[in-house]
C-alpha cells in the first residue's frame, strides 16, 4: 500500500473558543500546542515485520520467505 499524505499540525480556527471550554483549558491546549511546534514527521513502515528480519530483537533465523 502507498499513500501520499500531508498532515498539517493544530490551525487556529478559533473553534477552541467557542468549544464552551474553560478559558484556561483552552489556554493549556494553546500552550501544548505551541511547545510542539519543533516536532518533525515520522514515517511509518507497514511491512509486516519485513523490516525487523535481522534486527537483534527478533531471533537470529529470518521467517520463511523472508530475505
Amino acid at each position: 500500500m502507498r499513500v501520499n499524505a500531508l498532515a498539517p499540525g493544530p490551525t487556529d480556527t478559533g473553534a477552541l473558543d467557542r468549544s464552551g471550554l474553560p478559558a484556561e483549558t483552552v489556554a493549556a491546549i494553546d500552550r501544548a500546542e505551541a511547545a510542539a511546534t519543533w516536532i518533525t514527521g515520522q514515517v511509518v513502515d507497514v511491512d509486516a515485520g519485513a523490516g525487523l528480519v535481522g534486527h537483534p530483537s527478533v531471533a537470529a533465523a529470518p521467517a520463511e520467505g523472508c530475505q
